[in-house]
């Protein structure tokens, strides 16, 4: 005997989990740096993405856009059309 007050039934569950993993649905928390790049790599190998931010974008970055260059080497070629300027060197001086 079913004592739930709230019985459910199959035909009542619409977000039943999927046992297809050809193509996994990913939720991706902060659209920064990381995060960014996480669901666009995921997306690339076949993933559903969904990418959640939660302030509105474009905003304004304290580094001004700058990408290390480690970071550099995870940005598509087509995006480095977008470089409008290169920095080789900075040099930092104390007291």
């Amino acid at each position: 005997m079913n004592r739930s007050p709230f019985p459910i039934s199959p035909q009542d569950r619409p977000h039943q989990r999927s046992t297809d993993l050809s193509r996994p649905r990913v939720a991706v928390i902060g659209a920064g740096p990381a995060g960014s790049t996480a669901a666009r790599i995921l997306a690339e190998r076949g993933a559903e993405v969904r990418l959640f931010e939660a302030r509105r974008l474009p905003r304004t970055k304290v580094c001004g856009g700058g990408l290390t260059p480690k970071a550099q080497r995870l940005v598509p070629p087509s995006a480095l059309v977008t470089v409008e300027r290169r920095v080789d060197r900075v040099e930092l001086r104390g007291r």
